[in-house]
């Protein structure tokens, strides 16, 4: 497979050569510009027709590391290393017509997991495979995508594909492996009506994953826990049955309206609809659980592009997470009859915020500012069990560009944000909780709860020398703390890469 990824590399890099259009430093900065992520166009293709003005290849190496003194949340570590190779372009062929595409490879460990004995824990939660004991986790993840969209008089449509195929496992006891495939397609329309135009995009998503636990020491093994939220576990099939299937066919939605000239209204609005059916394998096909996931985004604002570019807006983001248990009766032989279906636990992340932008097109200096209201709840049912929290945050980033010459340009940013916790509260019945299960709630609880700073800062320097006819290279380093009374992360990220 990594024989084929890098083949894959290759061809893709080729074929960016030969339509790699020349380019010069203001292409950089506009692709790497605060400014132009205003609209989001990763779930609607035809917006990329019109997302930047110019035409950037790039392939790239990247050191990714981060190290906390202890995990935020339990079930994701305190940190990773990571290295990763991609390539990306993004190409007006013609007037009418816009391509992009990448494709990348990367590997690393990921530290000190516990209760966590699957991939993608922050999208299967909480129905993941767990054990108390853990350890570092190897992690290896190929991916890529590419779209298309061609405008017509009013009309464009787009289309996109998205894959990710991921690795996860551990060398020594315990030694999960998981494998992941997630394949997304979105088509996309959109129409131009005088000073405007509208978008709609419309996809699926298709999702799987295999996990299994296994042991070789001689000492025996542990419980395996099959996690149903808070600390929870089902405790009929915890113990001995170590592998999951999770497999999904979800809905990707999105609606944008933006103006067509340099000022005006915009809106966008997402709704994503995904059910994971966790299945296990060993009881002929048992069906566990069903997590209903839900996700929304809405945006509406002004901009106005000019010297002095502003633009101002509301949004919110929603994430409703339902999980649905499935009662069997006693088994017949290898079957297991479902009863019931009961949902049992319950989770809503609300995310209300501002955001004001400034940019000063002579002197290539934007700010943005943005002030929120962040909103959990969760529970689950029998017996009760509950956490929930709520703070309030602001945001400032500041970019700063400098043509250092016609060929050559410096990015800087730097970024601030504090999260103030307003209230929270737990409710758990301790008097059937285990030490090991007491102490994720408490450690999780603990890291909702508190107030956060977090401290950003990255500088790019991009060049094309005269003697590269048209090539270039660039260097990103990138770096970011977090802190609080009792909790420090740090994170340093390090791109060096060549410009087609």
């Amino acid at each position: 497979m990594m024989k084929q990824f890098f083949f894959t590399i290759y061809l893709l890099a080729f074929a960016i050569n030969g339509m790699a259009a020349k380019i010069d430093s203001t292409a950089m900065l506009e692709h790497h510009s605060l400014w132009n992520n205003l609209l989001n166009a990763d779930n609607n293709p035809v917006l990329k027709s019109w997302q930047y003005k110019s035409n950037l290849s790039c392939i790239y190496a990247t050191l990714d590391y981060k190290h906390a003194n202890k995990a935020l949340i339990t079930e994701t570590g305190n940190g990773h290393s990571f290295y990763d190779v991609a390539a990306n372009s993004y190409q007006h062929l013609s007037p009418t017509t816009t391509i992009w595409g990448g494709a990348s490879y990367r590997n690393g460990t990921k530290n000190n997991i516990k209760f966590c004995s699957t991939a993608d824990y922050q999208l299967l939660t909480p129905y993941v495979l767990a054990d108390s004991m853990g350890g570092n986790l190897n992690n290896e993840r190929y991916m890529f995508h590419g779209g298309i969209s061609h405008t017509s008089g009013n009309f464009t449509w787009g289309a996109s594909i998205n894959f990710r195929a991921e690795h996860e496992y551990r060398t020594t006891d315990p030694r999960p492996r998981s494998i992941v495939t997630d394949l997304s397609t979105i088509v996309s329309a959109a129409y131009r009506l005088n000073d405007y135009r509208g978008a709609l995009a419309a996809g699926v998503r298709f999702y799987k994953q295999t996990n299994t636990v296994k042991f070789f020491r001689e000492e025996g093994v542990i419980p395996e826990y099959h996690m149903t939220g808070l600390g929870s576990d089902y405790v009929r099939f915890s113990g001995n049955n170590n592998s999951t299937y999770y497999k999904a066919t979800g809905l990707i939605s999105n609606i944008a309206i933006e103006p067509y000239s340099s000022k005006g209204f915009f809106l966008q609005a997402a709704y994503n609809y995904t059910p994971f059916r966790k299945i296990l394998p060993d009881l002929n096909a048992l069906p566990f659980a069903t997590l209903f996931l839900t996700q929304a985004q809405a945006k509406v604002g002004y901009k106005h592009n000019g010297e002095l570019s502003w633009a101002a807006y509301v949004a919110t983001d929603l994430e409703q997470r339902l999980g649905d248990e499935h009662i069997s009766g006693s088994s017949s032989g290898t079957e297991y009859r479902t009863l019931i279906d009961l949902i049992m636990y319950h989770s809503h992340l609300r995310n209300h915020y501002a955001t004001g932008l400034l940019q000063i097109t002579p002197s290539h200096l934007t700010f943005q500012l943005t002030g929120g209201y962040i909103d959990y709840d969760s529970k689950y049912e029998d017996p009760r069990r509950a956490m929930d929290f709520s703070k309030a945050y602001g945001e400032l980033q500041i970019q700063w560009a400098h043509h250092t010459s016609h060929n050559s340009l410096l990015v800087c940013n730097i970024g601030a944000s504090y999260y103030d916790n307003l209230k929270s509260n737990m409710v758990m019945p301790y008097m059937y909780m285990d030490e090991a299960r007491t102490q994720l709630v408490n450690d999780n609880y603990e890291s909702a709860q508190n107030n956060y700073l977090h401290l950003s800062t990255s500088v790019l320097f991009s060049a094309m020398p005269q003697s590269w006819k048209g090539y270039g290279y660039f260097l990103q380093l990138s770096s970011s703390h977090t802190s609080n009374s009792n909790y420090n992360d740090y994170s340093l990220n390090l791109s060096l890469g060549i410009t087609l």
